[in-house]
């Protein structure tokens, strides 16, 4: 199993797949979702969201969980030594888990003030049940919100669009070069575009994730849809396959080949 040492990956959106062994990484602000994690040890997962993770039995000593969000996740059995969980937000029987397997956690120092104001906090609650009881009422029907046949993008899009294909091509680009040095595919797959990573060895064994476009996905201000990736592999693109489909990015994996949407423009996106 590789150990992977000193990489960033602030920001990462990682989803499902086995995570491995980390030492020594950032992965503040870090999405993590469905991942199973051996070790984070000594990682810095300051304001990380980490959801329906498989933490059991990981080795999370040294590691800084401050301001983190655990939610749903497995940590039976966890080892964490010298871990930090200052304003850490997990339920009482994942801190149970963490405090048995730390002895010395550092715990969030929220607890102590949410003691000591819990009877005000429980007149404010009387004061507030008038509220409550009028937030329950049912509300007005809103009104439905726009379809992608209403978009309408704003007066810079394409040049914002250009400026975020250039990026993401780059990223790509970059991803290609480190692949090559591996058997096997030489591109990121479709699903690790979406979600703005990659193994750094393509089909080796193991797993060392790298980002693709630091900073998250590029928007495509062409189209309404958000961080939507579509595979698009025509020998001979043309105009017309880019229009119409609410999508932000048309990816072929075979070769790395990007194209922004069109969406429901007749922007010119091929000679980009």
């Amino acid at each position: 199993m590789k150990v992977l040492e000193g990489k960033d990956l602030d920001g990462a959106q990682i989803q499902g797949g086995e995570l491995g062994r980390l030492e020594d990484c950032s992965l503040q602000r870090a999405h993590l979702r469905d991942v199973r994690v051996l070790s984070l040890r000594d990682c810095d997962l300051r304001g990380a969201t980490l959801e329906r993770c498989d933490l059991r039995s990981a080795d999370l000593r040294g590691c800084r969980l401050d301001g983190a969000l655990l939610r749903a996740c497995q940590l039976d059995g966890v080892q964490a030594q010298g871990c930090t969980l200052r304003d850490c937000v997990l339920s009482p029987s994942a801190r149970q888990h963490v405090l048995a397997g730390g002895g010395g956690v550092e715990v969030a120092e929220g607890d102590g003030r949410l003691r000591r104001w819990a009877p005000r906090l429980r007149w404010a609650a009387l004061l507030l049940l008038p509220l409550t009881l009028l937030a329950l009422l049912p509300p007005k029907q809103a009104a439905p919100g726009p379809n992608p046949e209403n978009y309408r993008p704003p007066p810079d899009a394409e040049a914002r669009t250009q400026e975020n294909l250039a990026r993401l091509r780059a990223g790509l680009s970059e991803a290609h070069e480190q692949l090559r040095r591996h058997p096997g595919r030489h591109w990121p797959t479709l699903d690790e575009l979406q979600a703005n990573h990659y193994d750094l060895d393509g089909d080796g064994p193991g797993q060392a994730l790298g980002i693709l476009v630091p900073g998250g996905l590029p928007r495509n201000l062409l189209s309404a849809a958000e961080g939507s990736v579509l595979p698009y592999c025509n020998e001979v693109p043309d105009q017309a396959t880019l229009t119409g489909v609410d999508t932000d990015w048309h990816y072929c994996p075979e070769n790395g080949r990007v194209f922004a949407s069109a969406a429901l423009t007749d922007a010119p996106t091929l000679s980009w």
